[in-house]
């Protein structure tokens, strides 16, 4: 199977007949393969005049070429950022440059995806177009994958553009795809996000929020448990901070393995991954009262577990309620519709200290952790500790 894409012109060397190639990521132009020049004698005929005509000089090396003259490759796959077997196949005199991109070079590789309005600004205040949030998508996919694998999901789509309005959608539209996973619920027909195919058409349906629940569509034993610590105020994640650590100690002292991630949009997460499936949501009920209602005796000042916003009078409010059979949170790496593109982005918990902000892991800055090979939650998956809880919920029980 060979792919097509379109790429521009770098470098051109008319004596040993090869033309390297590139296409835009993000901003960077990035070179991508070195191929045999096939031109035909009208295309370099052609290609010649235009070199001519913008004025650039033929060194030893042959033409430095300035981004603007297309040329169509075919390719095996892709990897480590290089095409494999790249061939040329012929000279595009007429296409747009900038549209060379990264994302459409992946997306060739699944025929049954095509990307629709491109330049669409998805979060218009930062010129984060669609193509450049299907780039995010492609950079993560592998992250995000296995936390909605065989999750019923339900996703927030924003078709106009965050700040737009928007709309949550649970049940699967009759136009999804084949290749889209469908499960009938109740009275609805869900979607399930499980391969790349889904994600992408996702994503080109602007869906910019993606929420899983606690369980598997095959179990009622959640699959993990998740506190959200939500500040009293925008912006400030002190009081959030400080009931992570504090979180993270009482797990450490029960030898329990935590994660922790930021919402992208207002306060931080800790979950703490089950993996077993021998957990009810009415154990782990018990548990995440008591570890909530133990840190507010602790800290009354600090934390509460007052449900009523007017009620909490500045506090913290440790959301244990949420963890339950109906609900949902938002899914690791998701993006959320806040006007500066936030994403619920996993970190290690050397980095949860006082001064961090949301602002500070924006969708730039999380695809740069993830390609650099950053992975905090590389362990999730392994762990299984269903047996160390249950043990301590039938102490809790006990007294």
């Amino acid at each position: 199977m060979r792919y097509y894409a379109e790429t521009f012109l770098r470098k051109f060397n008319r004596r040993a007949g090869l033309a390297e190639v590139a296409i835009l990521k993000g901003q960077e132009v990035m070179a991508i393969a070195v191929v045999k020049e096939r031109f035909s004698q009208e295309e370099k005929e052609a290609l010649l005049k235009l070199l001519m005509e913008r004025e650039v000089e033929e060194g030893e090396g042959g033409f430095e070429v300035p981004p603007g003259i297309c040329i169509e490759i075919s390719y095996s796959t892709v990897r480590d950022g290089k095409v494999l077997t790249p061939r040329f196949e012929r000279l595009l005199l007429n296409h747009d440059w900038q549209a060379c991109s990264w994302s459409n070079l992946i997306l060739a590789q699944y025929e049954s995806l095509e990307l629709t309005n491109p330049n669409k600004e998805l979060w218009p205040s930062h010129g984060i177009t669609k193509e450049r949030y299907m780039e995010y998508l492609l950079t993560v996919k592998d992250k995000m994958l296995p936390f909605m694998s065989g999750r019923l999901l339900t996703v927030k789509r924003y078709p106009e553009g965050v700040g737009a309005s928007g709309f949550y959608q649970k049940s699967a539209p009759e136009h999804a795809p084949q290749f889209v996973r469908k499960v009938k619920d109740g009275d609805d027909i869900h979607i399930i996000c499980e391969n790349e195919e889904t994600l992408l058409w996702l994503g080109n349906q602007a869906a910019i929020e993606f929420h899983i629940p606690f369980n598997t569509v095959d179990s009622v034993c959640p699959s993990d448990i998740v506190f959200d610590l939500d500040p009293p105020a925008l912006g400030d994640l002190s009081l959030a901070v400080e009931a992570a650590e504090e979180m993270k100690k009482l797990f450490d002292r029960f030898k329990l393995q935590s994660f922790v991630k930021l919402s992208g949009r207002k306060g931080i997460q800790v979950h703490l991954p089950l993996n077993d499936g021998i957990l009810t949501y009415e154990e782990t009920r018990v548990f995440t009262e008591f570890i909530a209602t133990y840190l507010v005796e602790q800290f009354p000042k600090q934390f509460t577990v007052e449900r009523l916003k007017k009620k909490r009078g500045g506090r913290l409010y440790l959301d244990y309620i949420q963890h339950d059979i109906k609900k949902t949170i938002i899914c690791p790496y998701s993006p959320r519709e806040t006007e500066a593109p936030g994403i619920a982005v996993p970190l290690y918990w050397k980095e949860v200290q006082q001064g961090i902000k949301t602002d500070n892991f924006l969708m730039g800055e999380v695809q740069r952790r993830v390609e650099e090979g950053m992975n905090p939650f590389e362990e999730y998956f392994s762990i299984r500790q269903g047996v160390q809880i249950k043990e301590l919920i039938a102490i809790l029980n006990s007294r």
